[in-house]
């Protein structure tokens, strides 16, 4: 995302004609947004015992990953990050409306005690 908003500063700070910034900041934009709607595309999230979670991302195989930050905790959202085995960190994005009422209750709740002691263990 930093990459694609230098790129449009680099394409609007340079002397180009009008026509060609707007074709420019058209294709860096339409970029942006198939790369953050690939990277977000998760179909199925499985939190295993422990620290164990699986990631299925839409239409691959599921990857293995470990919790690596609760960002965010709220009736109406969550914001985690995982990293996968094999690849770069994953914020997900779950909001309160993506799975059954009392499953997300149970996440909540599950994130809350389990949550802490996952990322600092020994306290």
């Amino acid at each position: 995302m930093f990459l694609h908003a230098l790129a449009i500063a680099a394409v609007i700070a340079a002397d180009i004609p009008a026509p060609a910034e707007f074709v420019l900041t058209v294709a860096v934009t339409a970029s942006l947004l198939v790369n953050l709607h690939l990277e977000t595309r998760t179909t199925k999230l499985i939190w295993r015992a422990g620290n164990q979670w699986s990631i299925q991302p839409h239409g691959n195989s599921t990857n293995k990953a470990t919790l690596h930050s609760i960002d965010f905790v709220s009736r109406w959202l969550v914001v985690i990050t995982l990293q996968p085995e094999n690849g770069r960190k994953k914020r997900l994005v779950i909001p309160f409306d993506s799975v059954a009422k009392d499953s997300y209750r149970l996440f909540r709740v599950r994130l809350r005690i389990e949550g802490h002691s996952l990322l600092n263990p020994g306290k």
